[in-house]
């Protein structure tokens, strides 16, 4: 009978098999390399040290409302309201660039809504009449916007902008709409409205039809690469802004745009998430809850030192000045965000 110490000759001693110290070796080296590979993957979305300055400063307006602004009703805040009040409550705190959703009524006029999310019973294939939806209050309480009022704020506050987002499929139909009534009526809108753009389709069209001063690019719809999107910034100088999504801070290189004097815009919704856009170098927020006044008061401070003016530099540390994220991609699934709590 073999005695206890023959059981197992392999594992414990010299030469025999893998012993304890080559062990201890491997899981080193197993270790080392999952840390590097962990180093990389935050190096790629982790924000950098400092941006390039695109052309902001103290007087800039870096706050836009998101569906006019969101309010207070019946204790509750209630968002897409695209309503007059919230123009009004935003431009009484500084807020001076109004994003806002118009689709076409039963009878092609234009009126406010996102989702019809206030309008029950009603939807992109069972639209409201433009009279209908000017004798409804929104949740109760609130005016819609419509073409006609759109005009009115535009008459009376020339210093507004206004950015027309659509659910339409064919979204050039909206602005074209727009177009002819400012034509009809005789009023300039080349600087007042800043024409949402998602396609270099649309880009020609609009350009073709109307000589606006300024133009957004939104990224949502498309999914440009940073490369991409260089290249139609370089195409059309009137772009002025861009919209992104809170996924495209690890898939775009915003420092590249902002060297263009491009400013970037995040969807944040909420003023609480807004300085994450802002460590990732961007210069504006889409906002429901937070104005002009309370963004310069809370954060412009943050922004201005993660920006510097490029003839005065002399920071060592930002990534290569090779563009980044040429890659195409898919809008991530669950891109709802719940990291960022932002709702898309």
């Amino acid at each position: 009978m073999f005695s206890k110490k023959y059981i197992n000759p392999t594992l414990d001693q010299p030469g025999m098999g893998f012993n304890s110290g080559n062990e201890k070796n491997k899981k080193t080296v197993v270790f080392a390399t999952l840390t590097m590979a962990v180093a990389c993957a935050l190096s790629s979305v982790l924000p950098e040290y400092k941006y390039n300055n695109p052309g902001v400063d103290e007087n800039t307006n870096f706050v836009i409302a998101h569906a006019g602004g969101a309010l207070e009703n019946e204790g509750k805040t209630k968002k897409y309201l695209n309503c007059v009040e919230g123009f009004y409550a935003r431009y009484k705190d500084g807020t001076r660039m109004f994003e806002y959703d118009l689709v076409f009524s039963s009878d092609g006029k234009l009126v406010g809504t996102h989702k019809f999310e206030y309008l029950p019973g009603y939807s992109l294939n069972n639209r409201i009449s433009y009279d209908e939806y000017n004798a409804t209050k929104i949740d109760g309480k609130f005016t819609g916007i419509n073409e006609e009022k759109l005009f009115d704020l535009i008459r009376s506050y020339p210093d507004a902008k206004f950015i027309i987002d659509t659910k339409e499929k064919d979204p050039f139909l909206v602005y074209s709409r727009i177009i002819d009534l400012a034509n009809e009526q005789g009023l300039d809108i080349s600087s007042s409205i800043i024409p949402f753009i998602f396609s270099v389709k649309m880009l020609d069209m609009i350009n073709e039809k109307y000589d606006f001063k300024e133009l957004m690019y939104s990224n949502y719809k498309n999914h440009k690469t940073t490369k991409e999107i260089l290249n139609i910034l370089k195409d059309c100088p009137k772009i002025k802004y861009l919209h992104i999504f809170p996924y495209d801070f690890f898939l775009k290189d915003i420092n590249e745009i902002n060297k263009h004097g491009v400013r970037v815009f995040a969807h944040m919704d909420k003023s609480d998430i807004g300085r994450t856009a802002l460590a990732y170098g961007c210069t504006g927020i889409f906002s429901d809850d937070i104005s002009e006044n309370e963004f310069k008061q809370k954060h412009y401070p943050y922004l201005k030192s993660k920006l510097f003016n490029e003839q005065n530099f002399a920071i060592t540390s930002l990534k290569s000045e090779q563009v980044k994220n040429t890659i195409k991609y898919k809008q991530p699934k669950n891109v709802k965000n719940i990291a960022l709590g932002v709702q898309f």
